[in-house]
Formats: structure tokens, C-alpha cells, sequence
């Protein structure tokens, strides 16, 4: 079975990144809890985020 991450997965996670309320790292748990992820998909963002900010994340930045 495929982890699937949508385009909002992402931008929620870049929100929640640049808020700067997390650890990213350490608190992973409430960052999941918070976005709605399952612990694969949060591992996959983490392990694909430059891919996956190329392909979103600089549509992101231009709507601020």
C-alpha cells in the first residue's frame, strides 16, 4: 500500500512549520494531532519534503 500526501497535507505542514509553536522533530505526536496526518504519511513528508516543497511549496509562499 502507497502513502498518499495531497497538496493540502503539505501546505498544512508547511502552516504548521512556519508557525513555530512545534519541534518538527520532537513533537511529531502533536504535530500529527494537529494536521491530521497518520504517522506514515507525517514519515513520508519528512523523508520527501524537498520534492514535495518544489512541487507545492513555493505556491505557498506566493499566496502570503
Amino acid at each position: 500500500m502507497s502513502v498518499q500526501i495531497t497538496r493540502e497535507d503539505f501546505l498544512k505542514y508547511k502552516e504548521v512549520q512556519m508557525s513555530g509553536r512545534y519541534n518538527m522533530f520532537m513533537d511529531a505526536r502533536d504535530v500529527m494531532d494537529e494536521i491530521g496526518l497518520s504517522k506514515d504519511q507525517y514519515f513520508k513528508i519528512l523523508q520527501e519534503y524537498s520534492k514535495l516543497d518544489k512541487e507545492w511549496g513555493k505556491e505557498d509562499e506566493s499566496q502570503r
